[in-house]
C-alpha cells in the first residue's frame, strides 16, 4: 500500500512539474484549461499563461484581444508582435525577486473604464522592461516603489493618465535605477515623469509635453535623486523641469542637448535642488539653469 502511495505521489508531482514549459501561447479564442504549449491549444488569460510558463519562459500572444490583468511573480517575457493588440484595462502587478527579469512587449493598456490607480505597479527589486507599449487612462501609468529595482521604458507611449505618466517613489538609501529611451509622455495630469527619493534616472531621446510639469526631480527627507536628461523635448508644460529638495535632501537634474520650448517656465527649483546644463541645450527665453557643467 505504501509503495502504491509512493508511485501515485511521484506521478502526481511529475505531472505538475511538467505542466510548466518554456513557451506558451495566448489567444482571444484560447482556454486556460489547455496545456497552451502549442499554437493550436493556447491559453485565454494573461494570468493563466503566466501560471503555465516556466521561470524565464516566454508568453507569445497570437491574436488581438483583451487578456485581463496579472500578478507577475517570476522572470517572464510577454510578447505581442506588431499587428496584435494585446489589451488590458486593469493593473498589472510586478512582484519579483532581485534576480528576476520581466519584459512586457507590445502591451496596450487603457484604464478608463475601471479607473484603477496604476497601470503597471512595480513594487519590488529585480528588472522590469517595458517595450513598444501604450499605457493610458489610469491614475498613474507606471508606478515604481521597489527601492532596489531597475526599470527600463523603451519606445512606449504613456499618456492621458490622471496624475503621473511615470512616478518613481523610493525612500532614503535606495539604489533604484530608471532608464527611459525613445518614449513619449503626453497629457498626463500632474507630471510626465516624476523621480522621487534616492533614485538615479537617465531620460534620453524622449518627449514630455502638455502637462503641469514635464519632468519632476524631488528629494525626500534624507536623500535625493539624480536625473540625467539627454536629447529630450519638453514643450507646452506648465514647467519643463521642476526640482524640489525637502529637508536635507539634494535633488539634481543634469541636462544635455535638450529642447525646452513653449513651457510656462523652462525650469523651476527650490533651495537645495539644482538643474545643471551642459551648455548645449535649446531654451526659449533667458538662461534658467542653476549652473553649468564642463565636458572632460
Amino acid at each position: 500500500m505504501r509503495n502504491l502511495f509512493f508511485v501515485l505521489t511521484t506521478v502526481l508531482f511529475a505531472s505538475q512539474a511538467s505542466a510548466q514549459v518554456a513557451r506558451v501561447f495566448l489567444s482571444g479564442t484560447g482556454n486556460d484549461l489547455n496545456d497552451c504549449s502549442v499554437q493550436s491549444t493556447p491559453c485565454r488569460s494573461l494570468q493563466g499563461a503566466h501560471d503555465q510558463v516556466s521561470p524565464s519562459g516566454e508568453v507569445i500572444i497570437l491574436t488581438s484581444g483583451g487578456f485581463g490583468t496579472a500578478t507577475i511573480t517570476k522572470s517572464i517575457t510577454i510578447d505581442a508582435p506588431n499587428g496584435v493588440v494585446a489589451f488590458n484595462g486593469r493593473t498589472i502587478n510586478v512582484n519579483i525577486a532581485a534576480s528576476d527579469v520581466v519584459v512586457l512587449r507590445g502591451i496596450s493598456m487603457n484604464g478608463t473604464i475601471f479607473a484603477d490607480p496604476v497601470g503597471v505597479a512595480f513594487t519590488t527589486a529585480g528588472t522590469l522592461i517595458i517595450e513598444n507599449s501604450v499605457i493610458s487612462g489610469f491614475g498613474k501609468g507606471i508606478a515604481m516603489t521597489g527601492a532596489a529595482g531597475h526599470l527600463a521604458i523603451v519606445n512606449s507611449d504613456i499618456r492621458n493618465n490622471a496624475n503621473y505618466g511615470l512616478q518613481v517613489n523610493v525612500g532614503a538609501g535606495s539604489d533604484a535605477l530608471v532608464t527611459v529611451e525613445h518614449s513619449r509622455f503626453e497629457k498626463n495630469g500632474t507630471q510626465g515623469i516624476s523621480v522621487q527619493g534616492n533614485a538615479v534616472a537617465v531620460i534620453r531621446d524622449s518627449t514630455s509635453t502638455n502637462q503641469t510639469g514635464g519632468i519632476g526631480v524631488d528629494g525626500n527627507a534624507g536623500d535625493g535623486p539624480l536625473v540625467v536628461i539627454e536629447r529630450t523635448i519638453l514643450a507646452q508644460n506648465g514647467t519643463g523641469i521642476e526640482a524640489t529638495a525637502v529637508g536635507q535632501s539634494t535633488a539634481v537634474a543634469q541636462v544635455s542637448a535638450t529642447t525646452l520650448i513653449d513651457n510656462g517656465a523652462a525650469v523651476s527649483n527650490t533651495v537645495g535642488s539644482f538643474v545643471q546644463s551642459w551648455v548645449n541645450n535649446r531654451v526659449g527665453g533667458t538662461n534658467p539653469f542653476t549652473g553649468t557643467l564642463v565636458e572632460q
